[in-house]
């Protein structure tokens, strides 16, 4: 046998088993591909979770300013110059203590005609009772006419009346001249000083705010639902910055302002709080809402054009539904389903952008 035939025979031999050897491997990676799951890299990309309704408390926060319970804008009963300014704004003052005070240059002058009046006015009483004394012993020897005692008796009793309307006027005279003091009433702080010394006040006009400073109210202002949400004796959370306080609702009124449509609630806050008159609060009223689902905001689609939906699965068949949304809760949000559902309801939350009802999804 010619060698080089022998070795060129061995060479092509060798060629046919790596050939076949190859495509065997070939064949069995194949048939392993065939072995495993397919897996669609959308589907893959699909989140849903399962969601019931409940109630759910939206917090609604009303401002609201802090006042005084005990607070009055003080007046002047008589006119003429503030003379007098006893305290300051903020000043704590006691019951009774001089604020301010007016000078009338008709008060005192007044009081001094009225008091020479009921001296003179008393001085011819005490004249006239003495001769009518006298001449009521003369008229025991009939040394005297009946008819002059009567004019004597009329004078005397004269007199005592002219007496008692002049003590009457210099009363008033004097309680003007007080009235020219003006005094705290109660307890409690200057608010505001709404004149200077110097200036003329009219009687009546308004020249000093002065509240208490021991209890405060705060009045809000809220709608027909809310209104719906309290009761007399409630307790409220109100806040003013990092700083929480109980209040409790006082008074509610059953009428609107027509303007605003808002009722008027006053609530009561904590006695000696450290909050001061003027300063604003937040209350925050909780109103329940019913059959509510909760979701994810990335569950619910919204393009602006049609009416908000979410992606639902019932027995893996997609379904496009509307929703109505009722409120945000920071990063989820409060539906109500447009149609009945029963609960629980399986709702796509992620990867809606791969879906296009109906279809199915292989993601669990």
């Amino acid at each position: 046998m010619n060698p080089m035939t022998d070795q060129r025979s061995a060479k092509h031999s060798r060629f046919y088993v790596l050939t076949i050897g190859i495509i065997v491997l070939l064949l069995l990676a194949a048939c392993s591909d065939d072995n495993q799951p397919s897996q669609n890299s959308d589907d893959s990309a699909i989140i849903r979770a399962e969601f019931s309704p409940k109630t759910h408390y939206k917090q609604h926060k009303i401002s609201a300013f802090v006042q005084a319970v005990e607070q009055a804008q003080l007046a002047f009963q008589v006119s003429g110059r503030l003379s007098e300014q006893y305290v300051e704004i903020g000043q704590q003052v006691n019951k009774g203590q001089a604020l301010l005070a007016l000078y009338n240059p008709a008060l005192a002058p007044q009081i001094d005609r009225i008091q020479s009046q009921i001296e003179a006015n008393q001085a011819n009483l005490n004249q006239t009772l003495s001769e009518l004394e006298r001449n009521q012993s003369l008229s025991a020897i009939q040394a005297i006419s009946q008819n002059q005692l009567d004019r004597l008796s009329s004078r005397v009793q004269q007199l005592k009346s002219q007496q008692e309307t002049l003590q009457a006027e210099l009363q008033a005279a004097q309680n003007n001249l007080k009235e020219a003091t003006l005094t705290a009433p109660f307890a409690g702080e200057v608010a505001d000083i709404m004149v200077k010394p110097g200036a003329q006040v009219q009687a009546g006009q308004a020249v000093i705010v002065f509240s208490g400073s021991n209890l405060f109210e705060a009045p809000l202002y809220v709608s027909h639902a809310l209104l719906k949400q309290l009761q007399i004796n409630q307790d409220l959370t109100a806040h003013n910055g990092p700083d929480k306080w109980i209040v409790t609702v006082k008074e509610i009124s059953r009428s609107a302002n027509p303007a605003s449509q808002l009722f008027k609630v006053l609530v009561s806050l904590t006695p000696n709080t450290t909050l001061l008159a003027g300063q604003k609060i937040d209350i925050t009223i909780p109103e329940p809402i019913d059959n509510i689902y909760q979701l994810p905001v990335s569950a619910v689609i919204d393009d602006g054009i049609n009416e908000p939906y979410v992606y639902v699965l019932n027995n893996e068949q997609l379904q496009h539904q509307a929703v109505q949304v009722v409120a945000f809760d920071n990063n989820h949000i409060w539906v109500r389903f447009e149609r009945p559902q029963t609960p629980p309801l399986t709702v796509v939350t992620a990867g809606q952008s791969t879906l296009t009802p109906p279809q199915k999804s292989s993601e669990s």
